[in-house]
């Protein structure tokens, strides 16, 4: 028999912990596991690429606003090349998490769709498919609007996710990470298109030695399907110039395209 899910992960008492994403993966009690899902190989040369496009399109570029941030996987290589960064997300677990990853630095939790700036930033990021989290095209749109808003003439927006083909049948993914204190977590996820979204049932089995303590499913959040040229579109929409789509600035992710919008 499996243990109550509070006995294997931590579960915060705090109300605000609650007030999160419909995705169970940001909760307080999958957040390590989510955390380290991702080699750090993968962030650093991610970056660097990244900080390159940066260069070439914003040289003297200082501020930052790193929507959708995460853990601050990418915030803390940001704050490496000396650059200025407030980094927003939606969740309360991984904004506490970034806060003990990137020390001196502004976090806060907010909605990436409801920004409101004015002229204040020399780069806007939203990276690692976090933008395919809207729930709508019409809400993806008025984030671009409000990210042009929120930067400096010149100022660039980017933003990374998967462009795949439509899943008719479910396309399975494993993942297995090793927590801090031992426990293994599996993670099954069956990936099925329905209509403008990807839809995720992921199931997890906890291990501890080889003991199964905990088996259950996550809740996951819908992921919106942005083709290329769709995402174009509602740049310009927004008013942004210079739009390009770079495939291979993510290493081992040949799906993966990254947009670059100039306001001009």
């Amino acid at each position: 028999m499996s243990e109550p899910l509070e006995s294997i992960l931590y579960v915060s008492s705090n109300i605000d912990d609650m007030k999160e994403a419909k995705d169970m993966l940001y909760s307080a009690d999958w957040i390590e596991f989510y955390d380290r899902l991702m080699p750090e190989k993968h962030y650093r040369d991610s970056f660097r690429n990244i900080l390159r496009l940066i260069r070439q399109y914003s040289p003297s570029a200082r501020n930052v606003l790193e929507l959708a941030c995460g853990t601050g996987r990418y915030t803390k290589y940001f704050v490496k090349h000396r650059l200025n960064v407030e980094g927003i997300d939606i969740s309360y677990p991984a904004i506490s998490l970034a806060k003990k990853r990137v020390k001196n630095t502004k976090f806060r939790v907010a909605d990436m769709s409801k920004i409101k700036y004015n002229s204040k930033y020399d780069i806007v990021a939203c990276l690692f498919e976090s933008f395919r989290y809207h729930t709508s095209f019409s809400q993806a749109q008025r984030t671009l609007d409000n990210c042009y808003d929120s930067l400096r003439p010149n100022g660039v927006f980017l933003c990374d996710f998967g462009v795949f083909p439509a899943s008719t049948r479910p396309v399975q993914l494993h993942n297995k990470v090793r927590m801090k204190d031992g426990r293994v977590v599996i993670k099954d996820e069956s990936i099925l298109t329905k209509g403008n979204f990807d839809t995720r049932s992921d199931y997890v089995t906890v291990l501890r030695g080889s003991k199964v303590i905990y088996e259950g499913t996550v809740r996951r959040s819908p992921l919106l399907r942005i083709p290329d040229n769709k995402m174009k579109y509602m740049l310009d929409r927004a008013g942004f110039k210079k739009i390009k789509a770079l495939k291979n600035v993510i290493p081992d992710s040949p799906r993966t395209k990254l947009f670059i919008g100039q306001k001009i």
